[in-house]
């Protein structure tokens, strides 16, 4: 593991303000300390993609975050976003990641995620 980021996993996010709302909204599900932390994530190249993943799949987090046993719903929702492969080699959730920006680069597409 990286320092930074075992840093990170030991201590958290030491932002003092919150750069955007808690996508949970009145239901506060994700408590604004997690949603802090989630937003910190967003400084490591491999995880710069959570807020949006996270906020386009608000529900299956939320049963993340309910669950007993959150790891089929973890794995659902990589499979989904990175493909099969990356379930069993996360690995290869960075070089899709890179490989779809660069398609998405190629085609002229720019993808934005909005919150809301």
């Amino acid at each position: 593991m990286e320092p930074e980021k075992l840093r990170y996993f030991l201590q958290g996010s030491t932002a003092m303000a919150v750069s955007r709302p808690n996508p949970s909204g009145r239901k506060q599900w994700l408590p604004d300390v997690a949603w802090k932390n989630v937003l910190g994530l967003e400084n490591f190249e491999d995880l710069k993609e959570i807020t949006g993943v996270l906020s386009s799949k608000q529900k299956q987090f939320q049963e993340i975050v309910s669950s007993t046993e959150p790891m089929p719903i973890i794995k659902a929702i990589i499979a989904e976003q990175y493909g099969e492969a990356a379930v069993s080699n996360p690995e290869a959730t960075t070089e899709t990641a890179d490989d779809n920006a660069t398609e998405a680069a190629d085609d002229g597409v720019v993808e934005e995620h909005v919150m809301t």
